[in-house]
């Protein structure tokens, strides 16, 4: 049983590895009460107790992955693309690599440039110059997000410090650069140029060395994460039978880099690189590849996983982060139409079959599905997947033997029609642990193609989606498909193009196919954290970043203004919500207590509501009481009120007159104006609720306003409602301790702090009963 991709990692996981997604978008099941108890009833305390901390252990771990997966799966669905802005004479994108630390990446380029490019900012931080000919190929050292190594078409390879754009080290090899990769270790270059590999070690100053040789072209190579191995890609010998495509042998090599740096030791001719070097080496003679002397770090029996692989360049196919398998596009054997098979002449009746291509075993997987996929087969017609159809086609198999006749036995009776069969075109995934009986790798899961995705005939081919590169995401959970129109990519039209196709591994079912209009892509490949994104690069010398669609934010919050005037036009009768349907008890126990104001003396009510409170304040003796609102509906239900229940009514002032004694009248004004431009000056301020309605920001701005409203000698009264444990708001929790932190910065001392109790609280409609929150009042003076 070969483990998932992600149950073995080959770097720490990054804080962008855990995604903000919420509990209820990605449930993952609790750990059953009964089982820590039946744990450790079975086997005992010590284990049992070890046994359940390894299952959290693994839940936490699951989790993890599960929001990853969830995340990529996000990205590839719904993605917003951008452009670039690059330089007018860039030229067509060949390659894309991602620097260790994730910020960054480097494009080859048909100008003969290396472009670094900061993936937040999508800003050209580096552009590396110096190759004779176009760089084909460009990938970052593994811990290093600073050395980049590239090689290009005139036979050169090089290494870079991107950041200062200095060219640390070159070299000269016999035949164009396909191909390079980076042992884990960081020191080993490996170098792929015509029919050979060399092994560079170019921090020591040595030149490369020639250590394999392969008797056709070789197209890619990979190191392993588990150092130990390398993967290389070969031509074969002959085309591929249908439309004439060019198959290659993919194989598995070991490697002894112990080996690798014995022989470059004893061939090193410069200094080794420092950390911080200051000079470039671009006036100095390359370093010229070595032809004999090495031989023995690379195994030279290697194991074909995959023989008739098809790719573009090292693009083309792309290995997991655990080392277990490796993805690519491959010729599979896929029977035909059923035809009448007559008896074959006896000197064909001998020959042997061809030789049976890879199986697709559907039923029994080796490899683990990812955890949103149902472990069933898929079958013709199915939908196991919930982002749509799997592509199902035959199942791939052996071409029938052919049957023969002897002269000393009677001729079996007619054999069932055969099938004719073809090979096409798959995308596969390949086991590099298990084998099949001749030596290759174990299929695990292939999706077919269509006929001509590597055409080479370019009249045919044109208008086709080509397939240009295949990549895993980080957790090898999907694989990203970059597809070209095939031709040069000079021709144009309106018309929308694939560019790009994303399978999930699992059951290869296509959960996303773009198109873009214009482009052909040469390259695509995920962003290394989960959830990211992806990029791809296009023949036209383009640049694609497509990154998660930003969620749609939630509807702005009214202003207060708005949100209390909505709550007034549903109809606020008195009594509903924050309406007391009366004079608030913690006022009226107050007045009572109080002596009468002296005459001229004036009062303010902020957010008045009905104007209960200041009808109280004009009735106890105040000759000036403010009302203002910020609600113009409450406004109007003030004036209603204070109709009813004042003694006069002066039309053109607006002003409402409280007989109090004799011929001795108050007066009341009501205003829609907000708190905060109120202009003048009281003798009394009744803060009745106001300050928890306001947002928590705001509270610093209105201790400074109630400040500068107050008097020198005046009173503010405060209500402090409502105490309790609430979260959220209006109304906001307030406590004494709080308002006091708000008002003593501001010179405000309290003079009068009474805990209200029964009648005496402040008791609005949503929140009378026995459990209505607390409410406490505080009598404020500038201190002296």
């Amino acid at each position: 049983m070969i483990p998932s991709p992600r149950s073995v990692t080959t770097r720490p996981p990054s804080p962008a590895d855990d995604m903000d997604v919420s509990e209820d978008e990605c449930p993952i099941p609790e750990m059953p009460s009964f089982l820590p108890a039946l744990l450790i009833e079975c086997l005992g305390y010590p284990a049992g107790l070890g046994a359940m901390v390894a299952c959290q252990s693994w839940r936490q771990q699951a989790e993890r992955i599960f929001r990853a997966e969830l995340a990529e799966l996000r990205t590839a669905n719904d993605c917003v693309a951008e452009y670039l802005d690059l330089p007018k004479s860039t030229k067509s994108t060949i390659s894309v690599a991602f620097s260790a630390d994730h910020r960054r990446f480097a494009s080859t380029h048909g100008d003969h440039t290396v472009k670094v490019v900061d993936f937040d900012s999508k800003e050209v931080v580096s552009t590396l110059v110096g190759h004779p000919r176009t760089p084909w190929t460009v990938k970052f050292h593994p811990t290093d997000p600073d050395i980049v190594a590239s090689g290009c078409l005139g036979f050169e390879a090089r290494v870079w410090n991107c950041t200062t754009q200095i060219c640390l080290r070159k070299a000269e090899f016999n035949r164009a650069i396909i191909s390079l990769s980076f042992h884990p270790s960081g020191d080993i270059l490996a170098v792929a140029a015509g029919t050979a590999i060399y092994l560079w070690d170019y921090s020591s100053g040595a030149p490369p060395i020639r250590e394999f040789v392969h008797e056709h072209p070789i197209r890619c190579l990979r190191f392993l994460p588990s150092r130990d191995a390398l993967i290389v890609g070969a031509a074969n010998s002959t085309r591929g039978e249908e439309d004439d495509r060019l198959t290659f042998q993919l194989m598995l090599c070991a490697f002894d880099v112990n080996a690798a740096r014995e022989d470059a030791s004893s061939h090193s001719t410069r200094a080794r690189l420092t950390s911080s070097p200051t000079s470039s080496l671009e006036n100095e003679p390359p370093l010229v590849a070595r032809e004999q002397g090495g031989g023995r770090a690379i195994g030279a029996h290697p194991r074909k996983v995959l023989k008739r692989a098809l790719f573009y360049n090292d693009g083309g196919f792309d290995v997991s982060p655990c080392g277990r398998f490796l993805v690519s596009c491959a010729e599979l054997y896929v029977p035909g139409a059923a035809v009448t098979t007559e008896t074959p002449p006896a000197e064909e009746a001998n020959e042997p079959p061809p030789p049976p291509p890879l199986r697709l075993h559907p039923s029994t997987p080796s490899m683990p599905l990812p955890s949103f996929v149902s472990r069933s087969p898929a079958t013709p017609g199915s939908n196991s997947s919930f982002f749509g159809r799997i592509f199902a086609s035959p199942q791939p198999s052996t071409p029938p033997r052919p049957w023969s006749v002897t002269s000393t036995q009677t001729p079996p009776p007619p054999p069932a029609p055969l099938q004719e069969g073809r090979y096409r075109p798959h995308l596969v995934v390949v086991s590099l642990t298990e084998e099949t009986e001749d030596g290759e790798g174990r299929l695990l899961q292939a999706a077919p193609l269509d006929s001509q995705s590597f055409s080479t005939n370019t009249t045919e081919a044109g208008g086709s989606d080509i397939v240009t590169s295949v990549k895993l995401s980080p957790t090898a959970s999907l694989v990203l498909l970059g597809h070209s129109r095939g031709g040069d990519g000079t021709s144009s039209d309106s018309a929308p193009r694939v560019v790009s196709v994303t399978y999930r591994v699992g059951d290869m079912a296509r959960v996303d196919v773009r198109e873009e209009v214009g482009d052909d892509v040469n390259i695509a490949r995920f962003h290394p954290t989960p959830g990211r994104g992806l990029i791809y690069g296009t023949k036209q010398g383009k640049l694609c970043r497509m990154t998660p669609r930003p969620p749609t934010p939630p509807p702005p919050e009214p202003e207060p203004a708005c949100r209390w005037e909505a709550m007034w036009k549903r109809g606020l009768e008195p009594g509903d919500a924050f309406d007391v349907g009366g004079v608030s008890g913690a006022l009226a126990s107050y007045l009572k207590r109080a002596p009468r104001p002296p005459e001229g003396s004036t009062a303010l009510v902020p957010g008045c509501g009905r104007a209960y409170d200041a009808l109280a304040l004009a009735r106890h003796g105040f000759d000036r009481v403010v009302a203002v609102d910020i609600a113009p509906t409450a406004v109007k239900a003030a004036q209603s009120f204070l109709e009813d229940e004042a003694d006069g009514y002066d039309d053109d002032l607006g002003i409402y007159y409280i007989q109090i004694k004799g011929t001795r009248f108050t007066k009341i004004e009501v205003y829609h104006v907000d708190f905060f431009e109120i202009p003048d000056k009281f003798d009394f301020i009744w803060d009745c609720t106001f300050l928890c309605a306001l947002d928590p920001s705001m509270r610093k701005k209105w201790a400074q306003k109630q400040k500068a409203l107050l008097k020198e000698d005046g009173t503010l009264l405060s209500c402090i409602f409502p105490i309790c444990e609430k979260v959220g708001g209006p109304p906001y929790a307030l406590s004494v301790p709080l308002v006091t932190d708000l008002l003593a910065p501001e010179g405000f001392a309290a003079v009068e702090t009474r805990v209200c109790e029964g009648a005496e609280r402040h008791l609005p409609g949503a929140m009378a009963g026995d459990d209505a929150p607390g409410t406490a009042l505080v009598a404020w003076k500038m201190g002296k």
